[in-house]
């Protein structure tokens, strides 16, 4: 059947539009948690719906939904639906075939819209799951969406992989770049908490790496700088000075700048 409609402007929660099914057109709609093929179903979900405005007789009834659930490090979409299909055939049902209208479409378009600026806002992806009939792949594709991607959170891959289903991501590279803050976190600190850097003098210019390693063993061994009481950071074979951070910019007598480890 050919129709005009709207999208409400409030979001409702599932009972609503389940409630409202029913009212309109005497069609009983399972929840999301009693579908035994969903994969996610989030406590917090909440959905657009379309409602008619012509033809007169239908003005009012429910067309269709679309949703999303809120986790705390992620978004992710709650199903769509416009009325047909298994409605029309439910014994006792009075629905009515309203596909290709664009209700799907519509509310696809304008959830997506929203829940894609509150990813932006939350700093979270957006993940969306496609069912293995969809034919949605390139609409998400040429929006920018990033296909089974893998930089998400973990136990949303852990839930998808397997099903078969495709996902798009919206936003993905915060996941990524989480997950390297994380790794950024729990590197260890530098030996000794030293902060070394390369003398500026050309006579002696030893790597960071082995100041460290020298500076322990200058230690283990009680090896002071020739210059003052600290652990040399350096025993240079060609002029045999021991020298610590601080007196590096001591030129090498020989005038050739080199090191050993002890």
């Amino acid at each position: 059947m050919k129709i005009t409609f709207k999208i409400e402007s409030n979001t409702v929660d599932e009972s609503v539009y389940l409630s409202k099914f029913k009212e309109d057109w005497n069609y009983t709609r399972k929840p999301r948690s009693d579908r035994g093929t969903i994969t996610f179903t989030a406590s917090n979900r909440m959905y657009y719906i379309a409602t008619i405005l012509t033809p007169k007789e239908h003005k009012g009834k429910l067309a269709g939904y679309c949703g999303y659930g809120i986790y705390s490090d992620v978004l992710i979409e709650q199903g769509s639906y416009s009325l047909g299909g298994l409605a029309v055939k439910q014994e006792g049902s009075n629905a009515v075939d309203l596909r290709g209208n664009g209700v799907y479409t519509t509310l696809r378009n304008h959830r997506n819209a929203i829940v894609e600026k509150m990813a932006d806002e939350r700093n979270v992806p957006f993940i969306v799951l496609l069912g293995l009939k969809s034919t949605a792949h390139d609409y998400y594709r040429n929006r920018g969406y990033v296909e089974n991607s893998e930089n998400i959170p973990e136990w949303c891959l852990n839930k998808m992989k397997g099903t078969g289903k495709t996902w798009f991501v919206y936003n993905e590279n915060v996941a990524m770049k989480k997950a390297w803050d994380i790794l950024k976190i729990m590197q260890p600190p530098k030996r000794n908490n030293l902060s070394l850097k390369p003398p500026k003098s050309e006579g002696h210019i030893p790597k960071v790496k082995d100041m460290n390693l020298q500076f322990q063993i200058s230690r283990d061994k009680d090896d002071k700088c020739d210059y003052c009481h600290r652990p040399a950071v350096l025993d240079c074979k060609k002029c045999e000075q021991k020298l610590c951070q601080r007196h590096l910019s001591k030129p090498c007598k020989t005038g050739d700048g080199d090191y050993r480890y002890g």
